[in-house]
């Protein structure tokens, strides 16, 4: 009954004359059924590691020939001959990324909105777009995917396309994209090995596991690689995971966990970040980012957070210069980094007393200026908006 409502065949054979005989085949029963091939959508795929096609390569449909492709979509998925998934990502991250930038031109009239809403929005719409088919190819990492995910939360930041990605998750509270598309792998993995012994895609890992035993590398070999590397290696080898719900939790667990580490390994080890390490340890989304209204002041925030205002300190290391040179235009008593701008600078001292808590005024130090940062206090926030703002803006007239 099923197959009087399919509307596309699938024809797959390992010779030239295996598939000309299936063709031949359809063609006897469309003319049997009264049903037509439309020969503009039908194409062949010849699926090998590279090269040209032989002479003998070509098929034909009631004496009429089929073009042959080197990719083809069917489901959604690009499909290419040399059984690359690059042609596949490329086409996945362009109809994510359109869809992204439709969804920011309909919020663009609506002002600022709540992180968690944002969010939530990318990944009901536009995250299915990117992890589409990851089933079969999530078990590796592709820029190109992540790069749409970074482009999202850069245009909520409003910072620029050069920020560094470790700021820009930190900020937003978010990890990668290939964390969620290595769950999807091992859901679908996991689903495999639970099929009935008549499956056809159970026999097709059985398969790919004995080839793996061999040493070929197969999707099997994969599988086994993640879960060797996220410590479910007994997993693999009973070939069991029990409880599916509780596993593919716990991995997910073990994944976000190894990526907060490479995350804090990377704020540690890099002197780009010696000042937002500061007051930055958690991967959560920061309060101001929903609580403080006005786009100016929360802009101004976001990038004295990210280093992004040109003080002498940020320039210095855009430019290369030594961090000795860096010092403060205004009042010259040591480098112009964010922690001067907010404590030490003279010439902000009316700013201070007038915006900052008197508890940040008094003895100011290292930890005090990571309180201030840290703080989920909604007007320390948006007082410290407004000092920023008005400092760097009265900066900006000093130095012209």
């Amino acid at each position: 009954m099923l197959l009087m409502f399919a509307d596309d065949v699938v024809l797959i054979s390992d010779t030239i004359t295996g598939l000309q005989n299936q063709l031949n085949i359809l063609h006897k029963y469309s003319e049997y059924s009264s049903l037509e091939v439309n020969l503009d959508k039908t194409n062949i795929v010849v699926f090998r590691r590279g090269g040209r096609l032989a002479r003998n390569e070509k098929w034909f449909l009631n004496g009429q020939p089929i073009t042959t492709l080197s990719t083809y979509k069917y489901l959604g998925v690009v499909f290419s001959s040399t059984f690359k998934m690059r042609n596949c990502i490329t086409d996945l991250a362009l109809r994510g990324k359109r869809a992204l930038m439709e969804v920011i031109s309909n919020l663009n009239g609506i002002g600022i909105i709540d992180p968690s809403v944002y969010l939530k929005i990318f990944d009901a719409q536009i995250q299915p777009i990117l992890l589409y088919g990851a089933e079969i190819w999530g078990m590796h990492r592709f820029y190109e995917i992540e790069k749409v995910h970074l482009i999202a939360c850069k245009r909520f930041l409003n910072v620029s396309p050069q920020t560094p990605t470790a700021i820009v998750y930190g900020e937003c509270g978010r990890y990668p994209l290939y964390i969620n598309a290595l769950c999807k792998t091992l859901k679908y993995w996991v689903k495999v090995i639970h099929m009935h012994e008549d499956r056809i895609p159970l026999k097709v890992y059985k398969m790919q596991v004995y080839y793996d035993n061999c040493g070929y590398k197969t999707y099997a070999s994969y599988i086994r690689e993640i879960l060797f590397a996220h410590g479910f290696g007994y997993v693999w080898m009973s070939q069991t995971v029990g409880d599916a719900a509780l596993f593919l939790s716990r991995f997910k667990t073990v994944a976000i966990n190894i990526f907060l580490q490479s995350w804090n390994s990377t704020l540690n080890n890099s002197s780009r970040y010696h000042m937002y390490r500061e007051f930055k340890s958690l991967l959560t989304p920061e309060k101001y980012l929903s609580c403080i209204l006005d786009k100016k002041f929360r802009n101004i925030l976001t990038k004295f957070r990210c280093g992004l205002l040109r003080l002498k300190y940020n320039e210095g290391r855009w430019l290369n210069v030594e961090v000795a040179e860096r010092s403060c235009p205004l009042c010259n008593l040591g480098v112009e980094d964010e922690y001067h701008f907010i404590f030490t600078c003279t010439e902000y001292n009316a700013l201070r007393l007038k915006y900052l808590p008197c508890i940040y005024q008094k003895q100011p130090n290292y930890y005090k200026f990571k309180s201030l940062l840290s703080t989920n206090n909604e007007t320390t926030l948006r007082n410290l908006c407004k000092y920023i703002y008005h400092a760097y803006k009265s900066r900006t007239i000093k130095l012209q």
